[in-house]
């Protein structure tokens, strides 16, 4: 017997909890095992977490007590709180990093500055820690804990679009990115891809090849075949990740009326997902709990008598003449979104998606 199966004899945790800690674990990015470092070692807690090969963090997490595996779903749901600021590996770099991203100093008065004491001064100011050549920043308050051991199915861990694990010839095991990378969005500040690069140690992705891609829409199938360059797909994997932060600029319903219509159209192409996130437009969707709404609209277009007016609507059903009417003006149900969606006649426009469904590009490796 393995030391995997005498684990498994007796085994604390649910299926459920194993499984999420797992994947969870086994997919961290290198920025995130930077903000997982700062949160073990601020609280002097889940010290078995660190350093773990794979196979290592499954027996980990199979001998995990169920409070410890309470506060390890925690700390990895909060890792977003902490912040990495790259480059700062020491308090002089943590003084260039301040001037270059966020200070207005005026360039002339550089030479004069103490660097060294005044990453020192952003260290009391932001209490953070030293992990390799960054400085992570802890929370400025506790962070709130949303699994309370019982309500793991209810848990939002989507805050990502794409996760891509890729490898160098230095590091054929390869490293695990988390999509949207914000640099651009933040003055070119390292994050997710500038990280993976460094610790791939190569300088560009040209110089790396895919292992593995998956998709938080989970519509989308077999990701990794659908790019043949690697940057194609981090620039898509990007744009969906602000599309789904920016939330159709605050459009109403905007995920059930996105997952109804993938569902609509059939959707499994990152490209093609892209397209239809951005003509939603082109769509009509009602949601499961505006049907009656819905009917109650239909029903005062139409000439009713004044002794309709009195009679019928304490008569009628108006979810099931709702969902008549939908069913009749070409709707279709969506049982995930829980909406009814249908096509209108407004033109779609296929920005990213190629009729032959494949980007052009020089080939990309893979394994």
């Amino acid at each position: 017997m393995n030391q995997k199966q005498e684990a498994l004899l007796r085994l604390p945790l649910t299926n459920a909890e194993r499984e999420w800690l797992t994947d969870r674990l086994e997919t961290l990015s290198v920025k995130e095992s930077y903000q997982l470092s700062a949160a073990i070692m601020r609280s002097g807690r889940l010290q078995e977490l660190m350093g773990k090969s794979s196979e290592e963090l499954q027996i980990t997490v199979l001998r995990m007590k169920p409070d410890v595996a309470v506060e390890a779903i925690n700390c990895l749901m909060t890792l977003h709180d902490y912040e990495v600021c790259h480059p700062a590996g020491s308090y002089e770099a943590l003084g260039r990093f301040f001037l270059q991203y966020e200070s207005g100093t005026p360039r002339d008065a550089l030479p004069f500055i103490d660097l060294e004491q005044l990453g020192r001064r952003y260290e009391d100011l932001h209490p953070g820690l030293f992990i390799g050549g960054s400085y992570v920043i802890y929370p400025a308050k506790e962070s709130e804990q949303p699994y309370t051991g019982h309500n793991l199915a209810e848990l939002d861990d989507s805050d990502w679009s794409v996760r891509l694990k890729i490898a160098s010839l230095k590091k054929p095991e390869g490293v695990w990115v988390r999509l949207p990378d914000y640099s651009m969005l933040n003055d070119d500040k390292a994050d997710e891809m500038e990280l993976a690069l460094l610790d791939l140690k190569v300088d560009t992705i040209q110089e790396c090849t895919l292992l593995d891609a998956r998709c938080v829409l989970p519509e989308v199938k077999d990701l990794k075949n659908q790019y043949r360059d690697l940057a194609d797909l981090i620039y898509d994997g990007n744009n969906l990740g602000f599309l789904l932060d920016e939330q159709g600029q605050g459009m109403p319903h905007f995920n059930e009326k996105f997952r109804a219509a993938l569902a609509y159209e059939k959707c499994t192409r990152l490209d093609t997902a892209l397209d239809i996130a951005q003509s939603l437009c082109c769509y009509d969707l009602v949601t499961e709990g505006g049907v009656e709404a819905y009917a109650k609209r239909a029903l005062n277009a139409e000439k009713l008598t004044a002794e309709d007016i009195r009679m019928i609507p304490d008569c009628l059903d108006y979810k099931k003449y709702g969902e008549s009417l939908l069913a009749r003006q070409g709707y279709y149900f969506h049982a995930d979104s829980g909406g009814y969606i249908r096509r209108n006649d407004q033109e779609f426009h296929d920005m990213q998606s190629q009729p032959a469904g494949i980007h052009n590009g020089p080939e990309m490796k893979f394994t």
